[in-house]
């Protein structure tokens, strides 16, 4: 039962942040009681703090993989992002794929929580300027990058992906549009390589 009120809190911040958390509704989806959640969850920014940790660790576990599965070759790591950037959008929608965006921007949130988003964000802007870095010296990008400022237009892009992908699926040309986004990373890249 814990793990999947967790996920259902999951699915709630990232379509709308912590505003958009509610015990009632997740009690209704899971067909149980409020009562029963507070069992697992004794408060609104209990459950939200573990329900954002155990995103942040599955969502690492994911970019690190990506990582070692592509030593030194940063366009890899995109194309692999990519690719399972789309198997995502396909199967799930976006809702839920960057909670700490959601997390970041709502001010309704309790500041721990805030910051407990944001500091993933650094790490993880960190982790992809570590992988610049090791490309560049694998020669897979030229010398001459600047692998700070490549990794914040690196999660730049990738944030405009999750933002176009939502769009896209609102939208009557949805197929149209997500057609167009494919390879958006991959073609961004190729102005860095060697």
């Amino acid at each position: 039962m814990r793990d999947q009120i967790l996920r259902s809190a999951q699915e709630q911040l990232g379509a709308g942040g912590y505003a958009n958390l509610n015990f009632a509704v997740i009690a209704d989806h899971l067909s149980t009681t409020r009562t029963n959640l507070h069992h697992h969850f004794k408060s609104k920014e209990r459950l939200a703090t573990e329900a954002t940790i155990a995103h942040i660790e599955q969502d690492n576990a994911l970019l690190t993989r990506f990582v070692a599965q592509n030593p030194g070759d940063f366009p890899g790591f995109l194309t692999t992002l990519e690719q399972e950037f789309f198997i995502r959008l396909e199967r799930d929608g976006v809702d839920g794929l960057c909670i700490c965006t959601q997390l970041i921007r709502d001010r309704s949130a309790p500041e721990q929580l805030r910051t407990i988003a944001l500091s993933y964000f650094e790490q993880t802007t960190g982790m992809i300027q570590a992988h610049i870095e090791q490309s560049k010296r694998a020669g897979v990008l030229r010398s001459d990058v600047d692998a700070p400022k490549l990794a914040n237009e690196a999660a730049t892009m990738m944030m405009g992906m999750i933002s176009m992908g939502q769009i896209a699926l609102a939208s009557d040309k949805r197929d149209h549009m997500i057609a167009a986004l494919r390879g958006t990373l991959i073609n961004w890249v190729k102005n860095y390589q060697t």
